[in-house]
């Protein structure tokens, strides 16, 4: 595979404050989520055609696989595994009831599950690097529409970030914003991160908090 582009939902409903924990929660984006899509549908039909399109089956990453694809005249392949990290019972939950369930773990370890019947860090991270591994036998270059925990996943796979320094690296990684993949002289690099400039389209900005 050489080169990936990653896009992260647009705000769902879980984004909001005071809000669900997302996991494996069903919700679909808001209005401001369905914005943030069609500026980075614009603006990716613009640099991109004829590429693989591929998506969490999600409803807030369906949505927003939708939207770019319209522009794309493209057919999103939707797929179980690039959902988000399973928080088991707390997924659609309350984030202030989840957060009572929540199962504290310090130094945290790939075999953490953070609620009950959620997916340990470990499976997650199988779970994402299992299915690149297929993808990357079939596809040499590819747009995949998902979530923050899965994009994260997914670069560290790109990087072979040993699995003993999973939790020393984290990527930041805003509503649709754009990280692209790829090789320089057959070294796997992060081309960009956490690129949001389609937000101008919109007059807004991604600020630093």
């Amino acid at each position: 595979m050489k080169q990936i582009i990653l896009v992260r939902h647009g705000q769902g409903t879980n984004n909001l404050p005071d809000s669900v924990v997302g996991g494996w929660s069903d919700v679909e984006l808001t209005e401001l989520g369905i914005k943030q899509a069609e500026a980075v549908a614009e603006r990716l039909s613009n640099e991109l055609e004829n590429i693989p399109v591929y998506s969490s089956d999600l409803r807030r990453a369906r949505q927003t696989a939708e939207i770019i694809c319209k522009r794309l005249d493209a057919t999103p392949e939707y797929a179980l595994e690039l959902r988000e990290h399973n928080a088991g019972i707390a997924s659609g939950m309350n984030r202030e009831e989840a957060m009572k369930l929540w199962v504290k773990k310090d130094p945290p370890t790939l075999d953490w599950r953070p609620w009950p019947e959620a997916e340990s860090w470990g499976e997650f991270y199988t779970r994402i690097s299992t299915f690149m591994d297929k993808l990357s036998e079939t596809e040499e270059r590819v747009l995949i529409v998902s979530h923050g925990g899965t994009i994260q996943n997914i670069i560290r796979w790109w990087l072979g970030t040993p699995r003993s320094d999973h939790f020393k690296v984290a990527f930041g990684t805003a509503n649709t914003s754009v990280t692209v993949l790829d090789t320089w002289f057959n070294v796997r690099r992060i081309e960009r991160l956490n690129d949001t400039s389609h937000y101008a389209m919109m007059g807004t900005t991604n600020p630093i908090k």
